[in-house]
């Protein structure tokens, strides 16, 4: 039996409910044996599951990393997580000399200040 991710599961005994459009999934049938409802093997492919998927690059957290599909390339990058257990739907991916960050937390480049002659203060 597959049990979608997305049912309400203390709705399972009385009518259930999609978390993601909080209306009765029709996609569920019902178990006279088991008293309680399932879904059946082609609700693997809901359209809402599917959609709300494509709405997240998220794949996965492990080990205080975040693994994040990157759609341009077709691959899963690693990040450190900053974000603690409060981690968004999409987290915007900076590359910088071959290395994949967070926005906003990549290493900033370094600047040398030029003095009124012209030349690098390093040089004096």
């Amino acid at each position: 039996m597959y049990y979608c991710p997305q049912l309400d599961k203390s709705s399972i005994y009385s009518r259930p409910i999609c978390n993601i459009s909080q209306e009765i999934c029709v996609l569920c049938r019902y178990c006279s044996l088991e008293h309680h409802y399932y879904n059946t093997e082609y609700a693997a492919d809901c359209k809402l599951l599917k959609e709300k998927n494509m709405k997240t690059n998220v794949v996965f957290v492990k080990n205080n990393m975040i693994y994040v599909r990157l759609d341009c390339r077709d691959m899963v990058v690693t990040v450190p997580n900053i974000y603690g257990d409060n981690i968004p739907d999409i987290v915007p991916i900076v590359e910088k000399d071959y290395n994949f960050y967070i926005k906003g937390t990549e290493p900033k480049e370094v600047v040398k200040k030029s003095n009124k002659k012209g030349w690098d203060k390093d040089e004096e």
